[in-house]
């Protein structure tokens, strides 16, 4: 599984929590193309929650104006 979703040993138990570990088996993930669909649905959850993040927002915002950041100098 952790070859389908590109994680090492490491980050896999730091960043799925038992309950993802669960769902990954009840969905037999081991299975590249189950992996895939699971993987696209959790992208697309995150991507969701992240949009109506207020930091999110703002990062995009930033972005968007080619990320630049002037000072005035006032002497």
């Amino acid at each position: 599984m952790r070859k389908y979703l590109g994680v090492s040993q490491l980050e896999f138990d730091q960043r799925f929590t038992d309950v993802d570990i669960d769902d990954l088996f009840e969905r037999e993930c081991w299975i590249k193309s189950n992996c895939e669909v699971w993987k696209t649905e959790r992208e697309a959850a995150e991507q969701e929650k992240m949009a109506q993040s207020g930091r999110y927002k703002r990062y995009k915002r930033y972005m968007k104006n080619a990320g630049t950041i002037s000072f005035v100098d006032e002497e």
